[in-house]
């Protein structure tokens, strides 16, 4: 663990607690080592933080590396001891976690502290990752015109959370960190940065572990790789083919589209599809796989598309106009299997426009269910259409005590994907 790090770890917390509220007693040497040691801790992470931040200041930067070179370079220097501190701040947390357990034992933990198994979209998160669209393009789109959307987007997030912010280029990072788009902005350039759609392309979180299937292009996939070694995660690699947006969990029925078995040449029943569903179940941990056939006409095929899971056993699931039926039997079907397993279903009602999508894939203008939810805080796409209300009217039924927050999304859906679809969570 890194010493930025182990303020957002439960476990070291209630050990550093205990250490803290320590006051007297036959173990009182241990202790005072202890409390030597944070007090170390607590060094580190100011000059890990400072030395983060010497490195991305322009005054640090060479004239020709003022013009915009897009390499992401560090001062020799610089780099070299912040690789020290990190260094003495791994073997001193090491220490402290091996001689806090000898002393006061297993904390007895919850289940949710250790962050085991597949994050759901309602588990708490403290950290969003985003890709920032400048000087992005690729698979077939190019994402440039997306930039107020993302500057709109970001001062909605809330401001206890880390943002993540993938970034094409230093010179991109370099003009956006003036505006302070967000209190709590990480920025990590990503020079083969060419998608948007991290939920698709990064991977499936479960807690420490980023369980990592094959995407299409591959290159794209690879180049996800940086999410993981940012968020201090290990990688399972996955050998099938699978778009993240192709799963809407609670953490024990897993709903996917069975365009996934197309995709990777997999028969119902077949020794293939043993493997596959075997392989799904032991790196998610999930108990039950659902397939769910979805209308043909749906080129991705992607089940967030038409389910979101936002509680235990809780779940809304979108219904449609008259006029499109496909979709709307569909969703019912849906909607009774969910049912079947124990889940309260609440249906959102979709207003989804047949204007062609500004991309090779059809328009998301109108889709709601496709929401973002983090924490307490909803955000909810619209559209400036009349039946935005009725969406939003829906999820503060659900979010009582929380809020639901509407990001206008009409720009991003031409392109065939909401905030669901855009977003990484931890």
């Amino acid at each position: 663990m890194h010493p930025e790090d182990i303020a957002d770890d439960p476990e070291f917390q209630r050990y550093a607690a205990l250490v803290e509220d320590f006051t007297n007693g036959p173990n009182i040497k241990e202790v005072e080592h202890l409390r030597d040691l944070l007090g170390q801790l607590l060094k580190l992470q100011a000059q890990e933080a400072l030395l983060n931040w010497q490195r991305i200041q322009p005054w640090m930067l060479s004239n020709d590396e003022r013009q915009g070179d897009s390499t992401h370079l560090n001062r020799e220097a610089t780099h070299a001891m912040w690789r020290r501190v990190r260094a003495v701040g791994n073997r001193l947390t090491a220490e402290f976690r091996s001689e806090a357990l000898a002393l006061f034992g297993p904390l007895g933990m919850e289940p949710s502290d250790y962050e085991a198994g597949l994050r759901t979209d309602f588990a708490p998160i403290r950290q969003l990752v985003l890709a920032y669209p400048e000087g992005v393009s690729g698979e077939g789109s190019d994402y440039n015109g997306l930039t107020q959307f993302y500057d709109e987007l970001l001062c909605k997030v809330p401001p206890e959370l880390e943002v993540v912010l993938l970034v094409k280029s230093r010179a991109v990072m370099l003009r956006l960190l003036p505006r302070q788009l967000h209190p709590r902005l990480r920025y990590v350039v990503q020079s083969e940065l060419q998608t948007i759609w991290l939920r698709d392309a990064v991977g499936f979180n479960c807690g420490g572990k980023l369980v990592k299937p094959r995407y299409s292009p591959l290159t794209i996939g690879e180049s996800m790789l940086l999410v993981p070694a940012v968020l201090g995660m290990d990688v399972e690699r996955l050998p099938w083919w699978w778009d993240g947006g192709n799963l809407v969990s609670d953490g024990r029925v897993a709903l996917i589209g069975e365009l996934m078995l197309k995709h990777n040449g997999v028969a119902v029943g077949s020794l293939e599809y043993i493997q596959l569903v075997w392989d799904i179940r032991k790196a998610l941990g999930v108990e039950i796989v659902e397939w769910v056939a979805l209308p043909r006409a749906d080129k991705l095929g992607h089940t967030d598309g038409y389910v979101a899971f936002v509680g235990e056993n809780r779940a809304v699931v979108a219904t449609y106009p008259t006029e499109w039926a496909p979709d709307q039997r569909c969703a019912d079907e849906l909607a009774e299997r969910l049912r079947a397993h124990g889940v309260e279903v609440t249906r959102l009602p979709e207003n989804p426009t047949t204007k062609p999508g500004a991309s090779s894939l059809d328009s998301a203008v109108g889709i709601y269910v496709n929401f973002l939810q983090l924490n307490s805080t909803w955000l909810v796409p619209t559209y400036g259409l009349d039946s935005d209300e009725a969406a939003l009217d829906c999820l503060r039924r659900l979010n009582p005590q929380g809020q639901v927050v509407p990001v206008n999304c009409t720009r991003l859906a031409e392109l065939g994907g909401v905030l669901h679809c855009i977003s990484f969570t931890n």
